[in-house]
């Protein structure tokens, strides 16, 4: 019985480790799509900008 609860516990600890990943992976593709849309939104305005002759 001790030695399946070992195994258990190291399972749950390999499981959270696994998540804390995902999160930090979740986390870096979100910043790396909130940089994209600034630039697009950047490049939008000084467009914009441009086309109405203010800089």
């Amino acid at each position: 019985m001790s030695k399946t609860i070992e195994k258990l516990e190291k399972e749950n600890i390999a499981l959270k480790k696994k998540a804390e990943k995902s999160d930090v992976t979740v986390i870096e593709l979100l910043d790396e799509e909130v940089v994209k849309m600034k630039l697009d939104a950047d490049e939008h305005f000084s467009h914009v900008s441009l086309c109405m002759g203010t800089y």
